[in-house]
């Protein structure tokens, strides 16, 4: 196994990918980076062995100098988009690559990362059904009625995390939203309208896993709770059983863009029609991505290693269904929101992180809080 791992994130994600490494029994040094300014992380309360490096990135790029003063070939995993650009010609590795990194296509980058062009994309090539997607020049009352999504078209600009997606739902609401992304410095172009599916989180359907040549390592899961209620994050979601036409259209779609990685598709249903649309496509290592790793063995890591495939589990062999991220369920529960206790006490939960854990990360963070520095969620 090569010597180090290189975390490109400090949540969930990466503690998840610490949990693998664990298993796998890696000896080789684990690094997280994190910006100087942020204040404690989670990795730091939940993986102690990581040795979480402070940087000063002025811009993606800075990665690459970065990971070559230290040597060898490290294995970076990414838990979000920040270096994918800069990654995209180490893809893969290899003897002519100083790094070992995944990023799903590197011919293709910009139709993925871009919410527009991805759905624009699947729509004219019939490679799945999506929600109607216009650009901001249009007129969206004419086009959705009274309710729809405005959706920033990426989530990361340089270094920096962009808004997530709003309902809209009145002229003045969307002209407060529209001012406070101006005022962020984004022009009309950086963001979309898009037709509104539904908002019921069990209504929000991912397939997840690993594609590449050859390779097919799908699960398919939902969401049970989210936060915010509307277009949230999954704090809680259950495996479901596989559904034919998802892994259909998944490996489809990820074929035509000849993708090798980690990844999960979004879909979302359409109520009217019954049918599942695609939203959004994460080339990376999601949120939930532990219930995979459970399901195979630790396949994506294993696979981002280069390491050997697991052996098929025993027969009978009870593998989780449920996923839980630990802090939002004691936010939740310090709200009186008992509603996650069942999947915190089924002996089938993944919690992430462990609810002791959670709460020392909460402590924590409101202790730096109140003595003025930032969280580092």
């Amino acid at each position: 196994m090569t010597a180090r791992a290189v975390l490109c994130g400090t949540y969930v994600n990466a503690v998840s990918i610490v949990g693998s490494l664990r298993r796998l029994g890696w000896t080789g040094e684990i690094m997280a980076v994190k910006p100087r300014a942020q204040g404690p992380v989670l990795i730091e309360t939940a993986a102690p062995e990581v040795r979480v490096v402070e940087v000063d990135f002025q811009a993606p790029a800075d990665l690459l100098p970065w990971l070559a003063g230290r040597g060898g070939e490290p294995v970076v995993f990414l838990t979000d988009e920040r270096f994918h650009y800069v990654l995209a010609p180490h893809h893969g590795g290899g003897a002519t690559s100083a790094v070992r990194v995944f990023v799903g296509s590197p011919a293709h980058l910009d139709t993925i990362l871009d919410r527009q062009l991805f759905c624009h994309f699947l729509a004219s090539r019939r490679l799945a059904e999506t929600p109607r997607t216009i650009p901001s020049s249009e007129d969206p009352w004419r086009a959705f009625g009274d309710r729809f999504l405005l959706r920033v078209r990426r989530s990361w600009q340089g270094l920096a995390k962009l808004p997530r997606a709003r309902v809209v739902g009145s002229r003045a609401e969307l002209a407060a939203l529209e001012r406070r992304l101006e005022e962020q410095g984004l022009d009309r172009e950086a963001w979309c309208y898009q037709e509104l599916l539904s908002v019921a989180p069990r209504h929000n359907v991912s397939v997840g896993g690993w594609h590449g040549p050859g390779v097919r390592e799908y699960l398919t899961t939902r969401k049970v709770l989210q936060h915010p209620p509307r277009t949230g994050n999954g704090d809680v979601c259950e495996v479901l059983p596989a559904m034919p036409e998802l892994d259909r259209v998944t490996s489809r779609l990820l074929d035509e863009l000849a993708f090798e990685g980690p990844f999960e598709l979004e879909f979302v249903l359409d109520a009217p029609s019954g049918r599942y649309h695609v939203i959004e496509l994460n080339p990376r290592f999601w949120m939930q991505h532990a219930l995979v790793e459970a399901a195979t063995g630790d396949g994506p890591v294993r696979r981002c290693l280069g390491s050997p495939p697991a052996d098929a589990p025993p027969a009978g062999t009870v593998t989780p269904r449920y996923w839980v991220n630990g802090i939002y369920a004691l936010y939740r529960l310090m709200r009186g929101d008992v509603r996650v206790l069942p999947y915190l006490l089924s002996r089938r939960t993944v919690c992430v992180p462990r609810l002791p854990l959670a709460l020392r990360w909460v402590v924590c963070s409101l202790t730096a809080r109140r003595g003025g520095v930032a969280d580092g969620g």
